[in-house]
């Protein structure tokens, strides 16, 4: 009867943790690496290719990849210019982004592996504490492995912790099985199982100094040891020697068919390491990952890892930081219930007793030591990165804990009354008080901080990184926003994941990595952030990875208006001052003035724009007050033309004037324009007179796409002098005024052509940041086209348009809401 609700019980909980985990993990977007893994793992199990490095053996990656084998459709990014390279982050980027339009189903079908791993863990947590502990400590351990919010959250991604995990604890298991009976079968499992855990992750090397000194323990003990039946007992003269030999056979087994399972994940190649002497080896593949990872984590990478602890940012390891993730990131039962299980061994011990319900307790120390050694590994490493790299230890405490299990079903035997009474209600405190901490956190399990730490929503205060926010809530914000009705979020994020994929409206901010928009436009402002609603992941907000560490300092000490997944911070900003301004800055960024200086704006509301003031000059069509900011070297043509009443700010080499308003310089295009003719024409071939003669002029102002209108323009040497030797220059001075705002990227070509259409000078150049744009504002640019000195004489065109670099479609020129042309050809040169 105990056998059979066991049985049912164990069955229930490890269909609660399957269930926790596929219903949480569509919740969230990719957290940081998944999609390098899956990609990479398709890449193998698809096309036998492992040409991509990130630091790990292919086992888990491969198993998360096998499911995308049934979808049909999916694709790797081998026409990108990164898939000739080895960086994992934009070969990942493009598979699951680009060439591809189904991330999600993708991510949950990758994820569904690591989610039976999960169960395999469990599962193998109960058979060992039952095994130790009888059924009372198997169902213990096994409901707080089920409830445990880390395996939850590690057991439903993509990426190599749960899986590495999982092969660790059971290759120790079967390890422990062996030692504690010996056969061949076991010794088989044993290596069997050591393979996997070779192939999941580097830090299983730590397995072999593990067994070693399992290994030497048990020769230390007098019990005989050999894998054939009759073995002497225990006493028999030269028992060690017997011992040894069983042992050192044993061993001998285990390594061979370690090395043979790893061959086998490897699809049993053979051939030599690059780098290395060309002598053949099994599995080169895995080598090569090695050597390439310990040069990468002895390298200057290794080095500079920025870790956070209790509010520091700080470089390298510190020996506490796992103690301190270990007390805060466990669920407070589990670690009650361990330190209870450890002084029962104490006392077991010093009374010499054999443990509860007549258990077999020999070899008790296979539990002890692993957890012990990778704790002092993990002490020594410098990758201070979160409590995934300390789970490992997760399963032991469980297992350990399932002796208190086993003394609460002692006691109830035995106690009577109110004792049993108190006994059974501080039993039923404590797995109740484990499950609220598996069930109230859903299903936001990565971010789970126990009450020590005050819980998930003052967790960010003491540790970040992977232990909170590793990408995994993007797709939680932009369902917030949808909810809200939100629009135009400026966006810090930490992660890889898509913001557009989701339909997220967003501004981009400095985040890591920096890849949305451009980080040299950014129109933040770390002292005083202009009005609106921010998202700030929690990594950044506490100034991991960014060269300032405090360029969110500002809100740190100000309460979110809301948060998502407590790993991404909403903050409202109210506007300041009064009126807008506007800041136009010339070889600076924003960052390059003082806070004092900032504030002579008045107001938190400032429009920033960029322009290279060598070539360009930007006229806002703001009401409010407008200002250009730049270096006085910058000093020169056009800008010294415009500026008037500079001023240098305090302290800097910085100068501040006026901007000129948009009327001025739409005055000088107005007078331009009678004498700067554009015209459309479809030839491809010009004749003497073409355009004038064969196109057709087009009145001031041309629409170009709807997104900016020329105004007119002046050629220098001027028009009626449009003649030029080879080898001099033809300077053009294009007058526009933006139409609508955008950020799809821009530019501005200018050509000289042949009677062929043939290029003979050119530029393609924009020095006014598109991104900035408002209907009204003017914009004048300036090409130079540089004759060769073997240009023939005779009469060249001068071709003009607008086009997307990215997509390289040009911006047609519209006249009554039609395309009539995506070029015009303006006033001949002259070559003489």
């Amino acid at each position: 009867m105990i056998k059979r609700r066991s049985i049912l019980f164990a069955s229930l909980m490890l269909a609660l943790l399957f269930g926790l985990q596929v219903t949480s993990a569509p919740n969230k977007s990719p957290t940081y690496d998944e999609q390098g893994f899956i990609a990479r793992g398709y890449a193998w199990v698809k096309l036998g290719d492992l040409h991509i490095r990130i630091g790990t053996p292919i086992l888990l990656n491969a198993l998360n990849a096998l499911p995308l084998l049934g979808l049909p459709d999916v694709r790797l990014p081998v026409d990108s210019p990164s898939w000739s390279g080895t960086n994992f982050h934009p070969i990942g980027e493009g598979f699951m982004w680009r060439v591809n339009d189904n991330a999600d189903q993708i991510l949950f079908l990758a994820r569904v592996p690591t989610m039976l791993l999960a169960l395999l863990l469990a599962a193998f947590v109960y058979r060992w504490a039952a095994d130790l502990y009888g059924p009372w400590g198997g169902l213990l351990a096994l409901a707080l492995c089920a409830l445990d919010p880390n395996v939850i959250a590690h057991g439903r991604l993509a990426a190599t912790d749960l899986g590495f995990t999982t092969f660790f604890f059971v290759s120790l298991y079967w390890a422990w099985r062996l030692l504690r009976r010996p056969s061949w079968g076991r010794a088989l499992a044993a290596g069997v199982a050591l393979g996997l855990a070779q192939g999941t992750k580097f830090s299983a090397l730590l397995l072999g100094p593990i067994l070693a000194l399992l290994f030497g323990a048990r020769l230390l003990t007098p019990a005989p040891f050999a894998l054939r039946r009759g073995a002497p007992p225990a006493g028999t003269p030269g028992g060690w020697l017997l011992r040894l030999r069983g042992l050192a056979a044993a061993g001998a087994i285990v390594v061979a068919a370690a090395y043979l399972t790893l061959w086998a994940v490897y699809g049993f190649q053979i051939g030599p390491v690059p780098g290395l002497p060309p002598v053949p080896v099994l599995a080169p593949a895995h080598f090569d990952q090695f050597l390439d990872l310990s040069g990468r984590l002895t390298g200057e990478e290794g080095r500079q890892a920025t870790s956070f602890l209790m509010g520091e940012l700080y470089e390298g390891g510190r020996w506490t930081y796992f103690w301190v993730v270990l007390a805060l990131k466990t669920p407070i039962p589990t670690l009650i219930l361990a330190l209870g299980a450890g002084i029962l061994s104490l006392v077991d011990r010093v009374r010499r007793r054999r443990g509860p319900a007549g258990g077999e307790r020999a070899l008790l120390w296979c539990v002890w030591l692993p957890p012990a050694v990778f704790m002092a590994f993990s002490m020594a490493s410098n990758l201070n990165l979160g409590y995934r790299y300390i789970l490992p230890i997760l399963p032991f405490l469980l297992v350990l804990s399932g002796r208190m299990g086993a003394w609460i079903g002692e006691q109830l035997g035995v106690l009577r009354g109110q004792r049993r009474a108190l006994l059974l209600a501080a039993a039923a405190a404590v797995i109740g008080w484990s499950a609220w901490s598996g069930l109230a956190i859903y299903p936001h399990y990565l971010a789970f901080f126990n009450e020590w730490a005050g819980g998930p929503d003052n967790g960010w205060r003491c540790l970040v990184d992977s232990n909170l926010d590793w990408g995994q809530d993007l797709k939680g914000l932009a369902r917030w926003a949808e909810e809200q009705g939100v629009t135009g979020i400026k966006l810090a994020y930490y992660g890889e994941a898509y913001p557009t994929y989701y339909g997220l409206d967003f501004e981009p901010l400095t985040g890591w990595p920096d890849r949305w928009g451009r980080p040299d436009r950014r129109s933040y402002y770390p002292q005083d952030p202009a009005p609106g609603l921010y998202a700030i992941s929690a990594n950044l907000l506490q100034g991991r990875n960014l060269v300032d560490p405090d360029t969110y300092a500002w809100f740190r000490g100000r309460e979110p208006v809301a948060k998502i997944g407590y790993s991404i911070f909403l903050y409202e900003v109210a506007p300041r001052g009064e009126g807008q301004a506007v800041l136009a800055l010339s070889g600076l960024r924003l960052s390059d003035l003082a806070p004092a200086d900032y504030a002579r704006l008045g107001t938190n509301q400032v429009r920033v724009m960029w322009f290279d003031g060598e070539r360009a000059v930007v006229a806002p069509t703001d009401p409010g007050r407008a200002l250009w900011a730049f270096d006085p070297a910058a000093l020169g043509m056009p800008l010294s033309e415009a500026c008037e009443g500079t001023q240098t700010l305090s302290g800097q080499e910085i100068v501040l004037c006026p901007a000129p308003a948009p009327g001025p310089l739409a005055a000088q295009a107005q007078a331009l324009a009678p004498n700067a003719p554009a015209w459309r024409i479809a030839a491809i071939r010009f004749t003497e007179g073409d355009p004038a003669d064969h196109g057709e002029r087009l009145a001031y102002p041309i629409d170009f796409g709807g997104r900016i209108e020329m105004l007119g323009y002046e050629l220098t040497p001027a028009l009626q002098e449009t003649s030029l030797s080879a080898g001099e220059t033809l300077t053009l001075r294009t007058f526009w005024r933006v139409r609508r705002s955008g950020q799809d990227p821009l530019k501005l070509f200018a050509h000289l052509l042949d009677s062929e259409s043939v290029l003979l000078a050119g530029e393609d150049r924009l020095d006014a940041w598109y991104g900035a744009w408002q209907p009204g504002d003017v914009l004048l640019q300036t090409q130079r086209l540089a004759v060769g000195p073997d240009v023939p004489p005779g009469v060249l065109q001068v071709e003009i348009g607008w086009y997307n670099p990215e997509t390289m479609q040009r911006l047609p020129v519209l006249r009554d809401g039609a395309s009539v042309a995506d070029r015009l050809l303006l006033h001949p040169a002259r070559i003489r």
